[in-house]
């Protein structure tokens, strides 16, 4: 190599550098991820109402979506390094309406068989998750996040009733009236997430998510697993999602169950 041409390579490496270290961001640097998703479960659960009516909560899939009034979903993560920290936040403002039911008991009591009700159910359930990680393993093949955090939920559910007869005897409710239920539960959560990579290029891969934990609750578990898809501008993933809460017999809702499909894109810088 001559002088001269030694003197110019060194001035074009000196000149772009810079910009070559730009270009390619240290693992220090600090990263973002947004997802936007929709989570279409069946929900199931079990509501005392103070009055002493119980209500089963069972509304499936397309009937959670057929009478939805407010549906959000989406989640948010950092990173820097090794550590993270990401929230998810899921909300259901779910109206459903049942003419000449049975299902309705009273203080644990079916109703007379000659009494049927006509109910009104309103259930508003926003779980918001957040949490700090940590990454013990960032392969070609594969990444684990392990994560300690904490759950929120503040489910409510509302109920207007009307009987066909007048049960008031029974030492049950009116003839026809209204009650709500609370549960308003923090709980720490403690788990791992991470993605298994596909062929050579990585494109293809597995993402997965477990948690469990208790607190204010007696047990609350969450997990996902699926297939998704790695545009470089952002990931595809589709995957099957199942939340469950197990609540302390002093609480008016006793179980909730979330268990249904997840579509959701993240974008990352």
């Amino acid at each position: 190599m001559t002088l001269k041409s030694a003197l110019a390579r060194s001035l074009v490496l000196t000149l772009f550098a810079p910009a070559l270290a730009v270009a390619q961001p240290s693992p220090d640097d600090w990263r973002f991820g947004a997802t936007v998703y929709g989570f279409v479960p069946d929900l199931t659960g079990g509501v005392r109402f103070p009055t002493g009516a119980t209500r089963e909560i069972n509304l499936d899939a397309e009937t959670l979506m057929e009478n939805a009034e407010v549906v959000a979903m989406g989640a948010f993560e950092v990173k820097k390094g090794r550590w993270g920290a990401f929230t998810d936040v899921v909300y259901f403002n779910v109206a459903n309406a049942q003419s000449g039911t049975r299902s309705l008991a009273v203080d644990g009591v079916p109703l007379p068989v000659n009494v049927t009700a006509n109910a009104d159910a309103d259930i508003k359930a926003p779980v918001v998750t957040i949490a700090a990680s940590y990454s013990v393993a960032a392969t070609s093949v594969v990444t684990l996040d392990v994560f300690g955090g904490a759950r929120m939920l503040a489910a409510k559910a509302t109920l207007d009733w009307q009987f066909s007869a007048d049960i008031g005897g029974l030492g049950g409710p009116g003839r026809e009236g209204s009650s709500e239920a609370r549960n308003h539960v923090w709980d720490g959560i403690g788990g791992a997430r991470g993605r298994i990579n596909l062929g050579r290029n990585g494109r293809l891969f597995i993402p997965f998510y477990a948690d469990v934990g208790a607190g204010q609750s007696d047990l609350t578990w969450q997990a996902m697993a699926g297939a998704g898809y790695d545009f470089g501008w952002a990931e595809a993933v589709a995957g099957w999602r199942y939340l469950d809460y197990d609540m302390a017999s002093d609480r008016t809702i006793d179980t909730l169950t979330f268990n249904g499909p997840i579509v959701g894109f993240t974008f990352r810088w």
